[in-house]
């Protein structure tokens, strides 16, 4: 008899939490807390000997566990109730605004027309920005707006200035004015394009600019013998 009367001194702790709306984490945390402070201090103060001990604890925890199914099963449940009385108000006034409009349609069309046209143009508008932010947050790390961010580096880099004294000179390409960006950024000119225009051995180039309208895509320097 004095063994249960024990066992529900570490209870009563736990039947009184389970009455309130208490965090997951921390109702489970008290209630282990609860368990394990009333294994460790009260059955070393009391003179129980070894299997009257472990018959205690095993009760006391499996009561433990019940009071923890039972207040999840609660709280649950009456999560949901509270979910369905705010569906219901929602419905209802759904409704009501539903009969609104259908009396403001029949005492005056147009204002009605008007009414529902406003709602459709706002609905429109936030279809349209949600959309807007879809397209920001799929747009791809390496899509046209950061290349475009790099144009800038990429036309430091190709305008190589021409050194004449140098052995192997190298041959830039100006770009029109009229292009936002270089006209190789995107398609690089391949090795025969390079090897035809190197100019031959003992040849001193020198760049000429073309006269004439620039070409639409962008004016190569040319070489004549000197």
């Amino acid at each position: 008899m004095y063994l249960s009367e024990h066992q529900f001194e570490g209870l009563w702790p736990a039947i009184m939490l389970s009455m309130f709306d208490v965090q997951r984490v921390w109702y489970y945390g008290i209630l282990c807390a609860n368990g394990a402070g009333w294994a460790l201090i009260h059955l070393a103060l009391c003179d129980f000997d070894f299997s009257e001990a472990i018959t205690g604890i095993y009760a006391l925890f499996f009561c433990l566990l019940l009071l923890a199914v039972s207040s999840h099963g609660r709280m649950g449940t009456l999560k949901d109730c509270f979910n369905m009385n705010v569906l219901r108000k929602e419905a209802e006034d759904g409704y009501k605004r539903f009969l609104s409009y259908m009396m403001h349609e029949m005492r005056n069309p147009i204002g009605g027309a008007m009414f529902l046209l406003d709602d459709l143009e706002h609905t429109s508008r936030l279809g349209l920005s949600q959309r807007a932010k879809q397209k920001e947050t799929r747009r791809s790390p390496f899509g046209l707006d950061s290349r475009a961010s790099l144009l800038p580096l990429q036309k430091k880099k190709r305008e190589e200035r021409y050194d004449p004294n140098s052995d192997s000179p190298v041959i830039a390409s100006t770009e029109s004015s009229h292009l936002p960006y270089p006209p190789n950024a995107f398609f690089p000119r391949t090795s025969l394009e390079t090897e035809k225009n190197r100019p031959a051995e003992g040849v001193n180039p020198v760049p000429v600019q073309l006269s004439g309208p620039p070409q639409a895509s962008h004016q190569r320097l040319t070489f004549r013998l000197g």
